[in-house]
């Protein structure tokens, strides 16, 4: 019950960032079942490492099974080592990242500020970011649910928006 409105968008090189509102954890994977099958194995969610990385089975699972990559949001060592390697991917491509600006899960389905991360990927640099809007996520898998349910689920892909232009730096 996925509708994707804006497919088009999509750069002609899988060497991009897709950046979407988050409320729900069918997030990245509704942004990646827009990408061609090709593709796929390019596309990496940027995952919270104090979330998903600090127990072993769901660190395997995040990694294996979904490829995300760990960014830690509490050590600034080790987040601004983690975005000068994820930078340094994706500046060389093939890469694909899922991002949320927002840095955490909308409990209320606003959008809040962003974090400087997303700049930390792609300013300065000739990166396109896909802004992308979801939306039912949150009915279809609300915070806390076990399941999943059968809701449709809208998500639209904007054009590319790009950022060389800008300085790198943290404002």
């Amino acid at each position: 019950r996925l509708a994707i409105i804006g497919r088009e968008n999509l750069p002609e090189h899988p060497r991009f960032v897709m950046a979407a509102n988050h409320t729900s954890h069918l997030d990245a994977p509704v942004l990646a079942s827009a990408l061609p099958m090709q593709w796929r194995d390019h596309a990496s969610p940027i995952a919270a490492g104090d979330v998903f990385f600090e127990k072993r089975h769901l660190a395997a699972f995040a990694a294996l099974m979904v490829n995300a990559l760990p960014v830690w949001r509490r050590n600034a060592l080790a987040a601004g080592h983690a975005m000068e390697a994820l930078r340094g991917q994706i500046v060389a491509g093939p890469a694909i990242y899922i991002l949320f600006p927002e840095g955490s899960r909308s409990r209320d389905g606003r959008i809040h500020a962003f974090k400087s991360g997303i700049g930390a990927l792609v300013a300065g640099t000739d990166v396109p970011v896909l802004p992308c809007h979801i939306t039912g996520a949150a009915a279809a898998a609300p915070i806390g649910a076990q399941f999943p349910r059968r809701l449709k689920i809208t998500l639209r892909i904007g054009r590319s928006l790009h950022f060389q232009s800008v300085r790198d730096n943290r404002a």
